[in-house]
């Protein structure tokens, strides 16, 4: 459920982060052993699922066109994944939006008062 919690509630998150530790390197899951950290998997995984539901990779991956609709409701869904709730979130591993990209280098437009860049209906990624 959405207030589940990974670790163990009674213990502090310093002792949950120590046994996680302790388990992945048990299983051999290191940037040693494998290559890979187990952060690098997370973000592996949400890359994955941003392509698979929005159909197209995400810009961090070189993306594709995709729907303004298609890119929210990807980002959001691979957002709650990784156990947020806001797509915003998932920028830090999906990369940024086109739409986001280039509101941030227009010269400040103003949302409320409709001043956004034009755009026609689909998002040019790469």
């Amino acid at each position: 459920g959405e207030d589940a919690h990974l670790g163990n509630p009674a213990k502090s998150l310093r002792d949950n982060l120590w046994h996680f530790d302790y388990v992945v390197k048990k299983f051999g899951v290191t940037k040693k052993a494998l290559g890979v950290t187990v952060h690098g998997l997370r973000h592996e995984a949400l890359i994955d699922h941003y392509e698979s539901v929005a159909g197209v990779p995400p810009p961090v991956r070189g993306g594709g066109e995709v729907s303004p609709e298609a890119d929210k409701a990807a980002r959001l869904s691979a957002a709650k994944l990784a156990g947020h709730n806001r797509p915003r979130a998932s920028g830090a591993y999906l990369g940024q939006s086109v739409i986001m990209r280039s509101i941030a280098s227009s010269e400040t437009p103003n949302p409320e008062s409709g001043d956004l860049p034009e755009t026609s209906g689909r998002i040019p990624f790469a």
